[in-house]
């Protein structure tokens, strides 16, 4: 039931020390931690509902070609709502390729 907490946690993770390596500060690194709020558990629940009815396989390549560059977008939309966060659409790529790597990394990690 909770299987998308461990996703969640790490995208925080990662993305809040992305974000701090990347210079953000004060409310910047609190609207990063809301989005990714929406956005992983909204990810998690779009691939949960495909796997439902599609092979696996084809869930993961869901995943890469059409749920995260959705994902980058909508970030990057929702950082640019807010005109002082610095280069929102860049941001966000950034800090999501962050987080693709992390996950590929504890992926190799755990087996």
């Amino acid at each position: 039931m909770f299987r998308f907490l461990i996703p969640l946690f790490l995208t925080v993770f990662l993305e809040e020390a992305g974000a701090l390596a990347c210079s953000l500060r004060g409310r910047h690194l609190i609207e990063v931690l809301l989005v990714n709020m929406i956005t992983n558990p909204a990810m998690h629940l779009a691939a949960g509902i495909s796997a439902r009815v599609l092979p696996m396989e084809t869930v993961m390549r869901m995943v890469w070609v059409v749920f995260e560059p959705l994902i980058i977008l909508a970030e990057g939309n929702l950082y640019a709502r807010d005109r002082s966060f610095p280069h929102p659409y860049r941001m966000s790529l950034i800090l999501n390729l962050i987080t693709i790597t992390g996950g590929l990394v504890w992926n190799y990690l755990i087996g």
